[in-house]
């Protein structure tokens, strides 16, 4: 146990409980989350629209008195999707909006991408090679509903290049979070066990 590996050590009270240990290990494991996942998802070059982005946040709730802490971490769902090596589609995806929700369109991933110029097109269907038409809401709609029906004809996706999550999640903070409770739990035996003795030998 080095206390160079743990800075919490030197910081814990005299009547601090493991809840209290974790929670301060997981709040300051956890203020690295997000800009280290940020930095994960735009290095695996998946990001096209923003959302997941500004989607992504953490924080750390802890019942002292209960001896509960939990640690959150929250994104849009589709990110864990984009985590996973191989894809299988069961049906067709929403074109124009999904349960009334636009976000979630081929036209809305098709729009965005083009707007942040996270993805370019050079084929428009329906028009020649290089030919892009001047209604822009036309080109979207075109290419949504091609990319939707591809789907369809390859339901099988296997996405190269992807583990922007699980193993981030698992290297950067459980691994890290795991080795840092250990050197905690020992301080605080530790400690008390010193304690312990002193009052014995008075």
């Amino acid at each position: 146990m080095a206390n160079g590996l743990n800075p919490i050590l030197s910081e814990i009270p005299e009547n601090a409980n493991l809840a209290w240990v974790a929670a301060k290990i997981l709040d300051r494991t956890y203020s690295q989350a997000v800009p280290i996942l940020k930095a994960r998802l735009a290095a695996a070059n998946l990001e096209l629209t923003g959302r997941l982005l500004a989607s992504l946040s953490s924080h750390v709730n802890a019942l002292y008195q209960e001896n509960v802490v939990t640690a959150v971490l929250q994104m849009e769902a589709y990110g864990a999707l984009q985590d996973l090596k191989h894809l299988r589609y069961t049906g067709q995806p929403p074109v124009n909006d999904w349960g009334g929700r636009l976000e979630y369109s081929m036209s809305y991933l098709v729009q965005k991408s083009m707007e942040t110029g996270t993805f370019t097109y050079d084929k428009v269907p329906g028009y020649p090679d290089g030919v892009f038409p001047a209604d822009r809401s036309k080109a979207i709609e075109r290419i949504a509903w091609a990319l939707a029906r591809s789907r369809v004809k390859n339901p099988n996706v296997t996405n190269a290049g992807r583990g922007w999550l699980m193993k981030t999640y698992f290297e950067e903070f459980i691994q890290p979070f795991e080795q840092q409770i250990m050197d905690a739990a020992w301080a605080v035996a530790l400690r008390t066990f010193d304690a312990f003795e002193k009052k014995n030998q008075k």
